[in-house]
């Protein structure tokens, strides 16, 4: 089975969205396009945009073709319940609609995005570690995975630390020297910035409250996986099915996460070969392969 590249995904993604303007494509294809290091990558995606349309023999489409008046208000009508049941929180479609139009700017070259630069590293911390690209819940039960995936989606989080509430935009997750987890955050009442021990959160909430990016959110960059592994992660799309019970195996589980979408295996041998799975936007990983992160 031939693998296709993250450019020929984000094509064949923006193809399906002309074609078909669901829901599930719109969002699946801005969340592509919020990645900072396919933004690198415009002539390619443009070029395999143009060969997937000839393919279909459909002309290539342009924000305007998109996004109709019907379309809009299939969009506005169908948003909530094609998505609404798919994922923790659901955002509010305004922005996405609003960062079609700069998405082809982006793809005819006509508008060139600066560089977002990440928080600082502070003194004692690890610049070698980078976090996977799906959470789980670390230390004490703190939903990570509920800040990823805000922090993806451009939405502020609700934050309970040491006894008090805060809106903040969250940006990266980092690790100390002596093994510490930090949240590096903006203040959304716009008193700077902030990081916050892992350990020390009561709570985080995804509100359906979006804001622009100060910084580059490295929740999605690629790293093995070095916390310590407690329960298995929420938020995505959590699977149904349960192992059947096998009281007379005593060994490991092996863990394997998916080199082209992230998502986490269980296995019971030591196999890179992963099943046939969906990636966090609901379409079809080609990713077969995984990587080694752990036992358990």
């Amino acid at each position: 089975m031939r693998s296709y590249s993250f450019e020929e995904l984000f094509a064949e993604k923006l193809r399906a969205t002309a074609q078909r303007g669901r829901p599930r494509d719109l969002y699946g294809v801005i969340n592509l396009f919020r990645r900072n290091d396919l933004r690198l990558y415009p002539n390619q995606i443009h070029a395999a945009l143009i060969d997937k349309c000839a393919v279909k023999s459909i002309v290539v489409p342009t924000a305007e073709t998109i996004m109709t008046d019907q379309r809009r208000g299939e969009l506005d009508a169908d948003w909530l319940h094609m998505l609404g049941h798919q994922l923790p929180v659901l955002p509010p479609l305004g922005p996405f609609l609003e960062e079609l139009p700069l998405l082809f700017r982006w793809l005819d070259g006509s508008v060139v995005f600066d560089e977002l630069l990440p928080p600082a590293y502070e003194a004692d911390e690890d610049d070698a570690w980078t976090p996977p690209r799906t959470a789980w819940n670390w230390r004490a039960g703190v939903p990570i995975e509920v800040i990823r995936f805000a922090a993806t989606n451009h939405l502020l989080v609700d934050l309970g630390y040491e006894g008090r509430r805060r809106l903040i935009e969250p940006y990266s997750l980092r690790r100390t020297r002596d093994g510490n987890l930090l949240l590096h955050a903006e203040r959304a009442d716009n008193s700077g910035h902030r990081s916050y021990r892992v350990d020390k959160m009561q709570a985080a909430v995804a509100t359906t409250t979006p804001f622009t990016p100060r910084a580059a959110i490295e929740f999605s960059a690629q790293g093995p996986l070095r916390a310590s592994l407690q329960s298995r992660r929420i938020g995505g799309y959590p699977s149904t099915r349960r192992r059947p019970a096998n009281p007379a195996r005593t060994g490991p589980t092996y863990l394997y996460q998916c080199n082209r979408c992230g998502r986490t295996f269980e296995h019971l041998t030591r196999n890179t070969t992963l099943r046939a799975h969906k990636d966090a936007s609901g379409g079809r990983c080609p990713g077969r392969t995984g990587r080694y992160i752990g036992a358990r």
